[in-house]
């Protein structure tokens, strides 16, 4: 019985679900690897707890999925409920938080004001938007919509111990969604939105001093948790120098099986580009200021609402505050392409699924000098393997941000371990392609190297790797010869930048100078989103919004001038 891939819908071997060249290219078409998702193990699991809540209404699926899905996670004590008969903070104002969600239904931005939490954490709602809870800022992420309808009844005040670890790992844990429009007709944008705010398995992949970090990535939720917890105001230094500092933090016995799943990381792993690799993709969604899980739904990307009851929100977000590859971890990922039905795969655009047709169809011609079955290259990502007319073999990765690696191999036997074994040949991009598929860019490379006797007339790279196998044809059998090959290769590479020699002293500078560059480009950028975030937040304001502001500002101040004076008298009275 013939097999088609579910994207391209090229004929595959029985044993796949997609093909060599889409699971290559799914890294760019929706923002992470699909192979983990495509995993019937996982899947399998994920469905035996989802099974019995299929069929019913959204609310029903929820309170079943947090309250009768029975998987082996323990709320930790630092999300834990109060006792039942435990009184609210004298500051705690039921009306308040039922004001916020008024003031939204009217005017659709946050009442700028001071908020009570039944345990008397304060928070801050400041004109420009900007939300404080205690001294920490909040990115704006939380569902503070869901939560102010939760407290304007002071019957559930007893939800949530410590409101403010809830709230500040509420923020770290979640990933705000654009507005509706910013996707519009363009569902490419998906993908480009998973990259963006995926994050690594752990914040850097390697123990090295103080002063050598820095993070390209998002942290994981936990990690930023305790870098935020523990940067003192005016720190300027990365989040990972905070975190390894506070190592020994994690295992404090609030925290639960988060922590010591952590620590148990750090302290008994030596490596961490195996953990590094690995991404997590963003579930636990806020749009409009209220709380969801992003799932795929008729094969595209759809968001379902977790209601307002934090209980509620507790286990997920425990799933995702837990390393990748643990229970939880994988259980939350999983719920992506299984919410809607059972393995509901993502589709690529109708652009992007011809791209890849056509990356298919071009392997297909190759015949054994290609393959429609994937190469293991590591646990991020997936590889083609094509055979030049050289009878060189290369494989082809995808390398992120529209761009192709490709690894040539000394033989076939070496294709299981081409990450350590291949030679990089740092071929960049052989077309101008703007808006062009990503599986029309594979298409060239594929081709390119299939005729790479041709090819390296015009890539200087290939030609310098093709060169260092002409000259060492008599080393084919000795053991150190795909060892000249890489010298030579590299020595070419240093030819056309003139033969510079570095001593240790200046790598150093050059590498300072780098991460000086970085930290600066990472500090125009923040200061660049805040600077578009205050024109869109002054755009969207008008002046009957100003006069309302005002007078609410003033009737604020007046309250709480009036309270002073209530607790004045009540103080003379008890006197």
């Amino acid at each position: 019985m013939t097999k088609y891939c579910k994207w391209c819908a090229g004929k595959i071997p029985n044993e796949l679900e997609l093909c060599s060249g889409c699971l290559m290219l799914s890294s760019e078409f929706m923002g992470t690897d699909v192979r983990p998702f495509l995993s019937e193990k996982r899947n399998k699991e994920i469905n035996r707890f989802l099974k019995p809540g299929r069929g019913l209404k959204i609310e029903q699926r929820i309170r079943h999925l947090v309250q009768e899905v029975n998987i082996p996670i323990s709320i930790p004590p630092i999300l834990k409920s109060k006792r039942k008969d435990s009184r609210a903070h004298w500051n705690y104002e039921s009306s308040e938080w039922d004001e916020l969600v008024d003031y939204w239904r009217r005017f659709n931005i946050l009442r700028p004001g001071n908020y009570y939490f039944p345990d008397g954490t304060p928070l801050s709602i400041e004109k420009d938007q900007r939300i404080f809870i205690n001294r920490y800022r909040l990115t704006i992420k939380i569902p503070i919509l869901d939560i102010a309808e939760w407290l304007s009844n002071p019957f559930r005040i007893n939800s949530i111990k410590n409101w403010s670890d809830f709230i500040l790992l509420l923020d770290c844990v979640t990933t705000p969604l654009p507005p509706i429009d910013y996707f519009g007709n363009n569902e490419e944008k998906w993908g480009n939105w998973i990259k963006e705010n995926s994050w690594r398995g752990i914040d850097y992949p390697m123990k090295v001093p103080s002063g050598h970090y820095i993070n390209t990535s998002r942290v994981p939720p936990f990690l930023e948790f305790i870098e935020r917890k523990h940067r003192e105001e005016g720190d300027t230094r990365c989040p990972s120098e905070i975190i390894r500092e506070n190592i020994q933090e994690m295992k404090h016995e609030d925290f639960g099986m988060i922590g010591e799943l952590w620590t148990e990381i750090y302290y008994c792993k030596d490596d961490y580009n195996e953990e590094y690799r690995v991404k997590s993709i963003p579930i636990l969604v806020t749009q409009n200021h209220r709380l969801k899980i992003l799932v795929i739904d008729r094969n595209r990307p759809s968001t379902c609402s977790l209601g307002n009851d934090p209980r509620d929100w507790r286990k997920l977000m425990v799933c995702a505050l837990l390393p990748n590859r643990s229970r939880g971890s994988e259980f939350i990922q999983g719920l992506l392409m299984n919410w809607s039905k059972e393995f509901e795969l993502w589709k690529p655009s109708l652009r992007q699924i011809k791209s890849a047709r056509l990356l298919h169809d071009e392997i297909e011609k190759l015949n054994e000098n290609s393959s429609l079955i994937p190469i293991n290259y590591n646990s991020e990502k997936s590889g083609l393997k094509v055979q030049g007319f050289s009878g060189i073999n290369y494989v082809i990765s995808s390398f992120g941000s529209d761009k192709l690696k490709v690894d040539a191999i000394q033989s076939i036997r070496d294709i299981d371990d081409v990450e350590n074994k291949g030679l990089d040949l740092c071929i960049d991009p052989l077309i101008e392609h703007n808006e062009l598929p990503f599986g029309d860019i594979a298409v060239g490379y594929l081709l390119a190297l299939r005729n790479d006797i041709s090819s390296r007339n015009y890539i200087f790279t290939l030609d310098f790797f093709l060169n260092a196998i002409d000259d060492n044809t008599s080393m084919m059998k000795e053991d150190n010869y795909w060892l000249v090959v890489e010298h030579d290769y590299h020595a070419g590479l240093e030819s056309i930048h003139g033969h510079h020699e570095m001593d240790e002293n200046m790598e150093r500078a050059i590498a300072e100078y780098e991460n000086d560059l970085e930290i600066q480009r990472q500090q125009q950028e923040f200061e660049q989103q805040q600077h578009e975030f205050e024109q869109q937040q002054q755009e969207c304001s008008n002046g009957m919004i100003d006069e309302i502001l005002q007078e609410m500002d003033m009737e604020a101040r007046f309250e709480y001038f009036c309270d002073l004076i209530e607790q004045n008298k009540n103080g003379e009275q008890n006197e």
